[in-house]
């Protein structure tokens, strides 16, 4: 296999071998750019639609992407078999990630000689080290993947790969000015300063740098240009580090100034090296992906470093930060700087950054630190305090990043972390700071960390009762700490008694330390909501989803579209909702459970029956549309809704449709539970009727079954005739699907039952038509005959063209093997019907049909001409059982022409839309799969 390389510090380039290769359409080389960017490290499938499309991302968004990286992969490996993972790119829990190294990687490449001049400094080898620095530097010719860089623009990794290469760039020239050797780094200088035209410290190295190599005027002229880009920008003139290269240049052949007399001396500071950190938690356990990515940054980075660590209240920001803190003590020997800065209080308002510095410069030594001073002048003291030494600051609980922004030393030598309610992204921005989410454990890593606090044997003796108490917290830490403290004293099983009966109630997570009460601590958040944001929260309670969208919260809550985004993004940066894909939010449960007490002690009930009848109505008016569009009736209603993506392009395939429905199954099975336990019965069989062919199409026939049992429950004990015999027959498409006939048929004779005694023929002639392909498949031929022709009468009686080109199909599919030539002519006739009423599925399936006609009289070519129009005809849909049939037949026409190994391949296409293969049509599969060719 040949090597691949990639370049990314310039123009974004990759070669096989020795050959370059095209890497396509703009958006496929922004995703190819960030995944080099992360250089080996995961990438969300979150973050690369947020890169191409920002937080306005289309409904086929995700799909996208996938297609992209299936075209990163082909172009890369092209012999690479479709849906094979390949070598260089693969899947990564949600994400994807390069497989790179400093071969493959100028970046990585760049690192390596970097760290290797660094040791080299580190180790008394000065000129080596200099000669590794400005080797790595040439690899860096431009911005990363210049060409793409204006996309790209603020985006925090690229922030972050600038900031790196210019802390190298100053690295090699203050070692270049200490051997006299400043034009060995000077291109390198000149191409970073020019990247970076604002950052004054770079420019001061620049000024300094043509100095030395004896260009006085060349440096005279670049500090008036700086100075003149400042002013017509920023509108301030050059600061002190710029003022200073500007007088060295300038006093360049002074003799050096006497040294001042003790009388005119300023006042000495005391060198101290403060210990503020706190205490490591005694029980601290897990975190491990998460102290990884953080120590690997910070080690990185082994000049200045700052992270960002936010998430929820509760999740273990400060605790994660302390232990971080305490890991790398040994790398930062002058101490430790810790502030509490109330971002989000009980009853104080954040604290002023002026006040944190002048307690941190007392800290560090200072005898008269400067309180009348503006905290500008605070904040150059606190630098130039800090310049020379390496030291950690924990900056805990920021309110915002203007917060923060004061306290962050200027030199390349100190470790900050920033823990947050808030995600920092303007800190991101401006310092290149590494931002990460704390997301509530997993289930063993939560089982791990309250087991140390129980101890293990107590542990694996209640693992039951231990593992239902985690799931009752949510597997929030600071939930798990409360319980686990009352554990000292009691078993485990009254522990869990007690959550159990506070359900719907925080009770069981109070406690008298307010800074462990989860209803204060979720408080310090919702007190700073505006009463608008407040209101959206409590009513975001009632939602029974897993998720929510914009414009399902706004329907709940009865916002306008324009309001509803606003109030959400004040909840998001307090963290009470989280968005953890683009444009769905979601609440932790116990936060949810804190919305509930508050709906419950603020809001009306009739204010929350009528939130939530809005919400029922949203969702099954939205699900009939998608409904509608799926049937492809060739009378499809003009969609009014946004969250059926309307933009997208009119499509009579039911596409726009589909991915709603596989977006919203989850939340519209919940939608459904919910409004059945609230005895809701003519919702729950209407959203479950407008969902089943969805179900169908996409194969997902066991949670189909599942959510029609519960409605068929429902109605059957509130006696609602209708609802009973729609659900009757929903169950029976479900079993039948699954393989299950005898169930079905049982479930059918009851609907036909029900709808006679409704007087409903209409839906009495879908039932004997489902009823007759199913005794056919059992081999009763002649009922099921019987049955189909009273099922076309009423078929054609109520003008339902659609079902009869259905029946026209089953009655094909029976006669194909006996009667090819009547069976092709049925075909033909539903063919017909389909393209007069746009059913796209249904023309598809009548190319199935067609195929398998011919094959069955041996006429391979027309076979495989109607195959494969069938395959291209369902490309881009989402219809997985038709698009699994039609890659069966086309397997079985390649397998009678002696294409052995092109019909394995269309046969295991087929069975990859199959995610349970359990179900008798996957197992047919599986079978193929499994046999041998026979003699040609």
């Amino acid at each position: 296999m040949q090597n691949v390389r990639f370049a990314l510090l310039g123009p974004l380039r990759a070669w096989r071998g020795d050959e370059e290769l095209s890497l396509g359409a703009r958006q496929q080389r922004l995703i190819l750019a960030l995944l080099l960017a992360r250089a080996g490290e995961r990438v969300s499938v979150s973050d690369l639609v947020a890169l191409l499309w920002g937080d306005r991302p289309p409904g086929s968004a995700v799909n996208v992407v996938h297609r992209y990286i299936g075209s990163l992969r082909r172009m890369l490996e092209p012999q690479l078999a479709r849906r094979a993972e390949g070598r260089w790119l693969i899947a990564d829990a949600g994400g994807y990630r390069m497989r790179v190294d400093a071969d493959s990687l100028d970046l990585l490449a760049f690192r390596d000689q970097v760290e290797e001049g660094r040791a080299a400094a580190r180790s008394g080898r000065p000129d080596e080290a200099l000669t590794l620095l400005a080797s790595a530097l040439t690899l860096w010719q431009d911005r990363c993947a210049a060409g793409l860089d204006t996309a790209l623009a603020g985006h925090p990794d690229f922030v972050a790969l600038e900031n790196e290469c210019t802390r190298v760039v100053r690295e090699a020239a203050r070692l270049a000015a200490e051997q006299g050797k400043s034009a060995v780094v000077l291109p390198a200088l000149r191409r970073s300063a020019a990247r970076n035209p604002l950052d004054e410290a770079l420019q001061a190295d620049l000024v300094r740098s043509l100095a030395a190599d004896g260009k006085q005027a060349a440096a005279l002229m670049h500090f008036q240009q700086v100075s003149h880009l400042l002013d017509n920008q920023l509108g301030v003139v050059a600061g002190t580090e710029l003022q200073a290269a500007l007088q060295s240049v300038l006093h360049s052949g002074d003799e050096s100034p006497a040294e001042p007399s003790e009388e005119a001396a300023p006042r000495r500071q005391r060198r101290v090296s403060p210990a503020q950190l706190p205490s490591d938690h005694p029980y601290f356990t897990g975190r491990g992906p998460a102290i990884e990515r953080l120590l690997a940054y910070a080690r990185r980075n082994s000049g200045s470093a700052v992270l960002g660590i936010d998430g929820i209240p509760g999740i273990g920001k400060t605790t994660l930060a302390v232990h971080l803190a305490h890991l790398v003590a040994a790398d930062y020997p002058d101490g430790q700087l810790f502030a509490d800065l109330r971002g989000f209080d009980a009853t104080r308002r954040p604290v002023d950054p002026g006040d944190v510095l002048l307690s941190f410069l007392s800290a560090l030594g200072v005898a008269e630190p400067p309180g009348d001073a503006p905290v500008e002048c605070r904040a150059a003291l606190y630098r130039s305090v800090l310049a020379d030494r390496r030291m950690s600051v924990v900056l805990d609980n920021a309110y915002n990043a203007e917060q923060v922004e004061p306290l962050l030393p200027g030199t390349a030598n100190c470790l900050v972390i920033v823990t947050s309610r808030t995600r920092l992204y303007p800190l991101a921005a401006a310092t290149g700071a590494h931002l990460i989410s704390l997301d509530t454990p997993e289930a063993a890593e939560a089982r791990d960390g309250f087991a140390n606090r129980i101890g293990r044997d107590r542990a694996q003796a209640e693992k039951a009762a231990l593992d239902e108490i985690i799931e009752r917290c949510g597997r929030l830490p600071l939930a798990m700490a409360v319980v686990a403290a009352r554990a000292a004293d009691q078993p485990l099983s009254t522990i869990l008694a007690e959550l159990q009966s506070a359900q719907q109630t925080l009770e069981a997570f109070a406690d008298e330390n307010l800074d462990n009460d989860l209803r204060a601590i979720f408080s310090w958040s919702y007190r700073r909501l505006t009463p608008a944001a407040a209101h959206l929260f409590r009513l975001l309670s009632l939602h029974p989803g897993p998720d929510i969208t914009a414009e399902s919260a706004g329907v709940l809550a009865g916002t306008g579209a324009d309001q509803t985004p606003r109030l959400l993004a004040e909840l998001l940066r307090t963290r009470l909702v989280t968005q953890h894909r683009p444009h769905r939010y979601r609440l932790h449960m116990l936060v949810r459970t804190y919305a509930l007490e508050l709906a419950a002690q603020t809001d009306p009930p009739r204010t929350r029956d009528e939130a939530l009848r809005r919400l029922y109505d949203f969702y099954q008016e939205s699900a009939d549309a998608a409904n509608r569009l799926i049937e492809g009736s060739g009378q499809v209603p003009a969609l009014d809704r946004d969250a059926l993506d309307t933009t997208a392009t009119p499509s009579v395939d039911g596409t726009p449709a589909m991915e709603w429905f596989i977006t919203e199954h989850d939340v519209l099975r919940a939608v459904v539970e919910d409004a059945a336990q609230r005895g809701e019965t003519r919702r729950v069989w209407r959203l479950v009727l407008a969902m089943q062919l969805f179900y169908h199409r996409y194969c997902w026939w066991g949670e189909w079954r599942d959510v029609a049992r519960l409605a068929l429950d429902v109605t059957t004990a509130a006696g609602d005739l209708q609802g009973q015999a729609q659900m009757e027959r929903s169950v029976a498409g479900a079993l039948f699907f699954l393989g299950h006939h005898d169930e079905s048929l049982a479930h059918l004779r009851s609907a036909i039952a029900l709808f006679e005694r409704a007087g409903m023929d209409a839906e009495r002639a879908h039932v004997l038509m489902n009823l007759a392909r199913v005794l056919l498949t059992k081999g009763s031929r002649t009922e099921a005959i019987r049955h189909h022709r009273s099922a076309m009468v009423l078929l054609r009686r109520h003008g339902l063209l659609a079902a009869q080109a259905s029946a026209l199909q089953v009655m094909a599919n029976y006669l194909l093997a006996e009667r090819p030539r009547t069976a092709q002519a049925l075909a033909r006739r539903a063919a017909e019907i389909c393209a007069e009423t746009g059913d796209v599925q249904g023309l598809a399936i009548c190319d199935e049909l067609l195929a398998r006609c011919a094959l069955t009289e041996g006429r391979l070519t027309d076979a495989l001409h109607w195959s494969q129009q069938g395959i291209k005809r369902l490309e881009g849909t989402y219809f997985r059982i038709t698009q699994a049939e039609a890659l069966t037949t086309n397997g079985d026409v390649l397998a009678a022409s002696g294409r052995w190994e092109a019909a394995q391949q269309s046969w295991q296409r087929a069975l990859e839309y199959f995610d349970d293969t359990h179900t008798e049509y996957a197992l047919e599969l599986i079978k193929r799969l499994g046999c041998t060719p026979g003699p040609s």
